[in-house]
Formats: structure tokens, sequence, C-alpha cells
């Protein structure tokens, strides 16, 4: 697949950071507007843009890095020769949180709930655009064959020569994900213009809880997509996978998005029983939350990555994706529920 645009000497201009670089100038200038329509002025959000985009670059190689060394001759090459390697997309939502987290303290912003808001809608074209920024690559795309020819479309699939010739039609994960990113930024659109009027019991903060929303949501997709992918960035911890090289089968993506959840799930729930105190509704919460992460990824992951490649298991591996999705979708419900319980 050629990813070179432009070639002159030893400068090249690639197919994919011209996508990744689109996707920048529309989250930055989205960002801008909604900021400056919610607080009259841009200037924390011209502060931000520089460090998130340097701290993602940063955490977003050196995670790829850590995990998939093989694919570099150095550290320094992670750093110097972006035509090499690929990144981690959970370092673009550790640099963007370390960058507000920032502007927050120097005094550029007094309110890092409502920053973080408005830079949520445009973190959706951030990430459509970035995964878009695959389909030059080769990367980002399905683990396994389309058999049937109602899948093997275009936008959907792509066609895959191997060594001795067979073609076989994989599932563009890629695309799929920057479709529900792109449905993702409606979505926070309209909560960033309709959650601004709801009131909030203390000590539940009254804004950021668009950015938590999105948080969620994102979570839950990127958990999804990535069990699709044949890419997949697995943890490989080195001292352990020098003593048991079968241990690195764990995700980088669905454990951070994992993390996620549970972070917004305590944070709201918290909250509500600072309000109300804890009872048996609360105990509920949690052991259903538990449950959720059981079938997200007990029986969930981990029946697709044992058993999805036998084919007579196909119930299996049904069931693996129907628990998985069953899970998420649970976790979604108990975190807006605890959200609600925290409204006016």
């Amino acid at each position: 697949m050629n990813n070179v645009l432009f070639s002159l000497g030893s400068l090249t201009l690639f197919k994919s950071a011209l996508v990744i670089t689109l996707g920048v100038i529309l989250c930055s200038v989205l960002s801008l507007s909604l900021y400056k329509r919610s607080t009259g002025n841009t200037e924390a959000v011209w502060v931000l843009l520089p460090m998130a985009y340097l701290f993602s670059v940063i955490f977003a190689r050196f995670l790829h890095w850590y995990f998939t060394e093989f694919a570099y001759n150095s550290f320094w090459q992670a750093f110097t020769d972006f035509s090499v390697g690929s990144f981690a997309l959970a370092g673009v939502i550790l640099g963007v949180w370390l960058a507000a987290l920032i502007v927050h303290k120097t005094g550029f912003c007094d309110n890092r709930g409502l920053l973080l808001d408005c830079l949520a809608p445009g973190l959706c074209i951030l990430v459509a655009f970035i995964r878009l920024s695959c389909w030059f690559t080769g990367s980002c795309i399905g683990n396994r064959n389309l058999e049937s020819a109602l899948l093997k479309w275009k936008p959907l699939a792509i066609a895959v020569t191997d060594n001795a010739g067979n073609v076989d039609y994989k599932l563009r994960v890629y695309f799929m994900e920057a479709v529900l990113m792109l449905v993702l930024l409606v979505l926070m659109l309209k909560l960033l213009k309709k959650l601004g009027s709801v009131r909030m019991q203390k000590p539940c903060a009254q804004d950021g809880n668009v950015a938590r929303i999105f948080l969620v949501l994102f979570a839950v997709i990127e958990v999804v997509m990535d069990s699709l992918r044949n890419d997949s960035i697995l943890m490989r911890f080195r001292f352990l996978h020098q003593m048991n090289p079968y241990s690195s089968f764990i995700s980088l993506a669905q454990i951070f998005s994992l993390i996620l959840l549970i972070c917004v799930f305590v944070y709201y729930l918290s909250c509500s029983i600072r309000i109300y105190g804890f009872d048996k509704g609360h105990v509920g919460a949690i052991l259903l939350f538990l449950l959720c992460g059981v079938l997200m990824g007990g029986t969930g992951e981990f029946c697709i990555q044992r058993f999805g490649s036998i084919r007579f298991l196909f119930t299996v591996r049904t069931w693996g994706y129907l628990s998985m999705l069953g899970g998420a979708a649970g976790m979604v419900k108990l975190i807006l529920t605890q959200y609600r319980h925290c409204r006016n």
C-alpha cells in the first residue's frame, strides 16, 4: 500500500500524516469555537493545544515502543522516524488530560471541567481522522476473513493477498471506528448544549460531565474495535514476557478503556454516596458493574482470544462478542444511572 504523497530528496510527506494533520486542524478549530462560545475567550485553548499535541505524540509513541520494541531499531528511532512503527491511541487521551491539568494549575483557566467539555467534540474528530489515516498504512484491519459476500464491499472490507497469491477479505476496523466517532461527535455536540443548563448536586462537579461521558463511550468503542483488529497492541511487560512468552495476550487499548470506565464509575458512585449515603442500591450497582466487567473481559474477550480461531466453535466466538457487547452496554447504563442520581 503506497503511503507516500510527496518525496524530494530526504523529505517525504506521507498521506496518513496529511490526514492526521487535517484532523488536528479541525479538532483545534472546533475546540476554540466551543470554548469561546462558552467563556468568551480562547486563551486557555491556545495555551493547551501545543502542549496537548506534543504530549500526545510522546505518550502515543512511547507506549507503542514499550510494548512493541521489536518494531524499532532503537528508542531514538521511535521519536525520529515516524515512517516506522505506529502509535497507541491511549497516549492521545493521556496527553490531552495532562495538558488540561497544566493549563489549569498555571492559572490560564479556572474551570478545567468546562475546558475538557469543550475539547470532547474535537477529540471525536481527531480520533476519527487518526483512524482514517490507516487507510494508507494497512493497519487496524480485521483479524478474520469475511466469508459473506454481503460484507465484501469496499468501504467495509479490504482485499488482502497473501504470499501464495490467495485473496482474502478483511474488515476495515479503522473505517468502522471512524464512523462511530463521527456519530459520537454529533452526540457530544448535543450533550454540550443540553448539559450546560443541568444543575448537579454537590459534591459532583457542574462541568466536566460531557468529557466523562465521552471517555465512557470512547472506551466501549475501543474495547470492541480493538478485539476485531489483527494488530492490537499487546501488553508485553518485558520482565513477564521473558519468563513466559504467552503472558502478553492482554490488549493495551482494552485495559486502558477498562481503567477509564472504572474511574468514571467510581467518580459518580462516590458522589452519589456522599449525596444520599451508602445503601443497597450502591451495593447492587457495584456488583452489576463487576458482572459487566466479567462479561466484557472474562467470558467475552477471553472466549474470542482462546477459541476464536477454531471454526467449529463458531457459537463460542459469537457468544464472546455478544457477551462483550452486553457487558459494555451494561457498564454504560450503570455509569449513566449514577450520573443521573447526581443531578438536581
